[in-house]
């Protein structure tokens, strides 16, 4: 078989908020074709080019990628990208900091809300850190959830546990799968793969509010 046959026909993912391509390392090791990563930190960028010698990158800020540029560097057109992912920074939710619902690093995922709008991939991926879904800031999930809804999608979100994934570590995050309308799919989950190591404890998936 061609092997660019078999390149074409690998389902596709764009990464925002890439980093240095721990969530394009992940897609790649599933069969994913990457057409663009999208970063704005020098050294993140700098790191990710020396992984994915294969994955343009856009290095600039995110606000300035409109979704026409978005897909003219990909090469695809709109409805055509099987899935979007990113992980918007989290600082302002995370129970770490001082969680204000103002922190100007909470508006960037109001841009990934509008590339799913403009590139309407069939799929978008999008994790957070799980004090988005706790006190205060709950409702700023129930927002995120609303937008992401308004833009064409099915979405939901859960806690999982990647402990239950074959990754030594308690590490929760909030994942939220949205299924373009027009497919009629429900977003679903994954069930645990695993059992936690010795040590380890915690819920492996936890309802959360839609």
């Amino acid at each position: 078989m061609p092997e660019v046959w078999f390149q074409m026909v690998k389902p596709t993912v764009i990464s925002t908020f890439a980093g240095c391509g721990g969530s394009s390392l992940g897609y790649k090791l599933a069969g994913f074709r990457e057409l663009l990563a999208v970063e704005w930190d020098d050294n993140a960028v700098e790191t990710f080019k020396l992984n994915f010698l294969d994955v343009p990158v856009y290095h600039g800020d995110i606000a300035r990628l409109s979704g026409a540029e978005c897909m003219k560097l990909a090469g695809i057109k709109a409805g055509e990208l099987d899935v979007l992912d990113g992980s918007p920074p989290c600082q302002g939710f995370s129970t770490a900091g001082k969680r204000k619902f103002d922190d100007p690093r909470n508006s960037l995922f109001n841009e990934f809300a509008r590339l799913v709008k403009e590139l309407q991939p069939r799929v978008f991926v999008m994790e957070n850190v799980t004090g988005m879904v706790k006190g205060c800031m709950k409702q700023a999930y129930l927002v995120a959830i609303k937008t992401l809804r308004d833009c064409g999608y099915r979405a939901k979100g859960e806690v999982l546990n990647a402990m239950y994934f074959n990754v030594p570590q308690s590490r929760q995050r909030v994942i939220i799968i949205g299924a373009r309308n027009d497919l009629e799919i429900e977003p679903s989950h994954p069930k645990p793969q695993t059992k936690p190591y010795a040590g380890h404890c915690g819920t492996y998936k936890r309802k959360i509010p839609e």
